[in-house]
């Protein structure tokens, strides 16, 4: 439960840190490598972690509500019930990752890929899916994408829809 609240750095090392409850709310650590760490129920919330490295981290529970993750690598990480409220995560990578039950309302996901990923029960209403890669995520229904938006290029399964994005 170790409190980062407010720090700055850029590119910390974190890799394979427990860091289970810890705080990082509004921190400011572009490229930081959480590679492997342990961060259940961290609060990560407002935080810029543009560029992260989340690669096999344990992520249950915790909420990045506010943060933004543009470029992030959230790939093999394990993070059910992951708290994506309001994020902003254009060009991130949660391929391979457990996202079940996770809450991605009113998130920016431009350009992400899901490639792998389980999505059952995950919460896309409001968010903003231009570009995004869907067609390989397992656990997907229609319903969760009821009130999400897209466009041209964005990837989905067979028989899938989206409203465009104003």
């Amino acid at each position: 439960e170790a409190s980062f609240e407010g720090a700055t750095g850029a590119k910390p090392n974190f890799q394979k840190a427990r860091l289970a409850g810890a705080n990082f709310t509004a921190a400011s650590a572009p490229g930081a490598d959480f590679t492997g760490a342990a961060l259940g129920k961290a609060a990560m919330r407002a935080g810029d972690f543009t560029g992260a490295n989340f690669t096999g981290a344990d992520l249950t529970g915790a909420s990045l509500s506010g943060s933004t993750l543009s470029g992030a690598s959230v790939s093999r990480a394990f993070a059910p019930g992951g708290l994506f409220v309001d994020v902003i995560a254009d060009g991130a990578d949660f391929s391979g990752t457990d996202l079940r039950a996770a809450k991605f309302t009113g998130a920016s996901l431009r350009d992400v890929k899901f490639a792998a990923a389980d999505l059952a029960g995950a919460d896309f209403s409001g968010a903003r899916l231009q570009g995004a890669d869907l067609t390989a995520a397992n656990g997907l229904t229609p319903a969760q994408l009821q009130g999400a938006c897209g466009d041209a290029s964005t990837k989905l399964p067979h028989g899938y829809g989206l409203t465009a994005c104003e």
